[in-house]
């Protein structure tokens, strides 16, 4: 079976790695661009096991405090939407929309399910420094960006 056009020149580099040959500059820069490709792919592979582990853990009555504390606000987020998912509603990560000035804004989860519709703004509010002023400003922006999102957005569910 012939290999693919695209993949040849890739090929032809792992071989002659695996024999020992020397590599032209031009494929040794490959190298390294086919590594960093590689440690991506497995860093993201590495990222959603931990993901879901999370996940196993909340179901099963772990504190989430801690989950979040070691996933960070990121995992946080996709963590959210995985129990969203699981519990069969239409889940939408960092859904972004513009205002009709033209302002562009986000909410980090918006979920269906009918008849509820949630808008959710994954915040970490147990930092340092957090105080009930600031919760309440992130509360108030997103209470406006969710009813803007309410009024001029159709939803067809």
């Amino acid at each position: 079976m012939p290999l693919p056009e695209d993949n040849k020149k890739e090929y032809e580099i792992l071989r002659k790695l695996v024999e020992k040959e020397e590599l032209s500059n031009e494929e040794e820069k490959k190298v390294e661009d086919m590594s960093n490709q590689l440690i991506n792919k497995l860093r993201e592979h590495e990222e959603q096991k931990s993901i879901l582990y999370a996940v196993h853990l909340i179901k099963n009555g772990f504190e989430t405090r801690k989950i979040f504390q070691i996933i960070g606000w990121k995992g946080f987020e996709k963590v959210t939407a995985i129990l969203l998912e699981s519990l069969d509603a239409n889940v939408f990560s960092n859904f972004r929309f513009k205002t009709i000035l033209g302002e562009k804004r986000e909410i980090d989860i918006l979920a269906f399910r009918r008849p509820i519709v949630l808008s959710i703004d994954c915040k970490n509010w147990l930092r340092k420094g957090s105080h009930t002023y600031g919760l309440r400003q992130a509360a108030k922006q997103h209470w406006n960006y969710s009813i803007f999102f309410q009024k001029f957005q159709h939803i067809h569910l």
